[in-house]
């Protein structure tokens, strides 16, 4: 018993070897991370341009389609133009050798219709059904409607084969258009990528994986204090404790935004201290990173609000902890304080 409980360890063992070593050994560094989504997106732009070859053949043909029906759809219009004329000749004979049909005495109420009826179509139709009640002699009366009839539905044919021409030509139009967009948005992706490439090795040995792996994810923060002086560093010792964010220094009121999109899960307008942190937002953006706007003088927003990267959030104060008007900018990750300049990079 002791032997099989030994085997079947040592087979676990071998097999969480297996499984997890080769995966702990290839685990992608944010850089290569990186390196991925650029030729990701080159592999994209070249999808794109084929795509767009495509539809450019697409529009040729379908240009030449819609010209072509267009011809047809001119020849036809014609054609019924001068059926419609002798239609409209006939019309008063067919119309009043149904009135005088004894078989149709007591379908007058149609004939009525009939008679006021200004669609072709729909006076087609009518006649079409009283003549059901007609005799053998009118088979020639007959004839002639099932002759418009058939002219119509040609006419028909033709103007729908047209219509259908010119949907398809606008639709591959407005592929085009779409696709030229998505272009548009993966090249400026891929700028983006590409400008961040040279600086992502930087910042993750100065800063860590995690802030790396974000930025690659997600890209760079906006200023949450533009033109503000940075006053005090990440993990400085300040008063015998190190300083969990980087401070900037403001003129009392001064504008607070945004760094990236996200949804504000806690504020505090009302406890001037709360802590030492004073008037405060705190913003959840994507994958476990939080930015805290500590100090306010003034909150702008309130819990629950989804947010966008440069959106205005409060006004910089001295409340709490502080020693002058400045913005506290604390950024974590999954709870752990990491250093914001990182994301501030230009």
């Amino acid at each position: 018993m002791d032997v099989t409980k030994r085997i079947y360890s040592v087979v676990v063992i071998i097999a969480l070897v297996v499984f997890f070593i080769p995966r702990i050994a290839y685990a992608e560094t944010p850089s290569e991370s990186l390196q991925n989504q650029i030729n990701n997106l080159n592999t994209r732009i070249q999808q794109n341009q084929d795509m767009q070859n495509t539809i450019q053949n697409k529009m040729a043909h379908f240009a030449n389609e819609k010209d072509s029906t267009a011809q047809e759809k001119s020849e036809a219009q014609d054609r019924w133009d001068k059926v419609y004329k002798e239609f409209e000749n006939d019309r008063p004979e067919v119309e009043e050798a149904v009135k005088n049909n004894y078989a149709l005495f007591f379908a007058k109420d149609f004939i009525k219709d009939v008679i006021g009826s200004e669609v072709v179509a729909d006076a087609l139709f009518r006649w079409n059904l009283l003549m059901l009640f007609a005799d053998n002699e009118h088979k020639l009366l007959h004839d002639k409607i099932e002759y418009y009839y058939n002219e119509y539905d040609e006419y028909n044919k033709v103007v729908n084969k047209d219509k259908l021409a010119n949907e398809q030509y606008n639709k591959a139009i407005t592929d085009k258009a779409n696709l030229e967009s998505e272009a548009q948005n993966l090249n400026n992706e891929l700028a983006l990528k590409t400008k961040l490439q040279p600086q992502i090795v930087d910042i993750e040995s100065k800063y860590g994986e995690a802030c790396a792996a974000w930025i690659v994810a997600h890209g760079m923060f906006s200023h949450p204090c533009p033109n503000a002086k940075l006053s005090s560093l990440f993990d400085e010792v300040r008063k015998g404790k190190l300083h969990k964010g980087i401070d900037f220094s403001a003129s009392e009121g001064t504008d607070i935004f945004c760094a990236y999109d996200g949804r504000v899960t806690e504020t505090n307008h009302i406890d001037r201290d709360s802590g030492g942190r004073g008037f405060y937002v705190k913003v959840e953006h994507a994958d476990g990173l939080v930015t805290i706007y500590m100090h306010c003088s003034e909150i702008c927003v309130n819990v629950g609000d989804e947010v966008k990267k440069g959106q205005k959030l409060a006004l910089v104060g001295s409340t709490g902890d502080s020693t002058g008007p400045h913005l506290h900018f604390q950024t974590e990750i999954d709870g752990n304080p990491v250093n914001g300049i990182a994301f501030l990079q230009s």
